[in-house]
């Protein structure tokens, strides 16, 4: 099912906006910006009213995706079609609209407490902000968090145990980040198959 949900998200979706884009300008870009954030709206809202219904994983938000990391994703990505349509598409917007949707975004993002949202959202501003002094300055800097990436997880956890947060985003240590995501759990599995299975595989 996730393979069938990835093979319809980058084929089916993705050529669908291509399309309306062609077709219509880039105001289905706007368009789809505000039913995303009637959608984040709505999540939000829902943690109040009925917090049964949307709050899952021990207290995280999953809002109407049925998972926080999913939510936390549409956030990010929800941000960035703002972001475009702020920058790229010249879209007049009042200063209370965009503190009130820079806000919703944020905020629900905290709540869903999605790591894979929060550092894809962070690289992208950071990245960005670099943009503006010289793009070299952003090539660059690749390289030196390949290098320090050790480090800076290191820092980020620091900053977030001070913050009294690490423990909602699983960041009490380099280890904890490893496991928070799962990965260690499926790859222990894999490798006791692969031992009980290794006459198959050879």
């Amino acid at each position: 099912k996730k393979y069938i949900s990835f093979f319809l998200l980058f084929f089916v979706i993705s050529g669908f906006i291509t399309h309306q884009i062609k077709t219509n300008g880039n105001i289905v870009i706007l368009h789809f910006t505000f039913i995303s954030v009637l959608i984040i709206l709505s999540s939000l809202a829902l943690k109040f009213i009925s917090p049964a219904l949307v709050v899952s994983h021990g207290g995280r938000l999953s809002g109407l995706f049925g998972n926080p990391n999913g939510l936390g994703l549409f956030c990010f990505i929800s941000y960035v079609m703002y972001d475009m349509c702020k920058s790229h598409l010249k879209i007049k917007i009042s200063q209370f609209e965009n503190i009130a949707i820079t806000l919703l975004i944020f905020i629900t993002l905290y709540y869903s407490k999605g790591r894979g949202g929060l550092i894809s959202l962070a690289i992208y501003l950071f990245f960005k902000n670099l943009n503006r002094i010289h793009p070299a300055i952003s090539f660059l800097s690749v390289f030196l968090l390949s290098i320090f990436l050790e480090l800076i997880v290191d820092s980020a956890i620091m900053l977030f145990t001070t913050l009294g947060i690490a423990s909602d985003y699983r960041l009490e240590s380099l280890e904890t980040v490893q496991k928070g995501s799962g990965r260690a759990i499926a790859w222990s599995f894999a490798w006791i198959e692969i031992q009980k299975n290794l006459t198959l595989i050879t």
